[in-house]
């Protein structure tokens, strides 16, 4: 299995922010928090969005890493913008 050219992390907090920090070194990432994360975002050289968008559709993968409170609702609003075969990774442990 070749590697993903765009992976998408749900959550920039700490999981995922290590998640980004990682991954950003060898592929492209986008990183989907509400929260104000752009300098965090611009320090690892990712893309930073507010909400999921049609730009989701470039995801190969996508790894959630919000809260167990917000697994569900962020799938939820993530859907209908992932693309026919994409991954979709729920990485809480609630």
């Amino acid at each position: 299995m070749k590697a993903p050219g765009t992976v998408a992390i749900l959550g920039l907090g700490e999981v995922g922010g290590a998640l980004a920090s990682i991954l950003a070194e060898t592929t492209r990432v986008i990183a989907i928090d509400p929260a104000d994360r752009k300098a965090k975002a611009r320090e690892l050289g990712i893309d930073h969005y507010a909400a999921p968008g049609i730009y989701l559709e470039a995801a190969e993968v996508i790894l959630s890493a919000v809260t167990g409170e917000q697994a569900v609702p962020a799938a939820r609003v993530a859907r209908p913008f992932l693309r026919a075969g994409a991954v979709y990774a729920d990485l809480n442990t609630a």
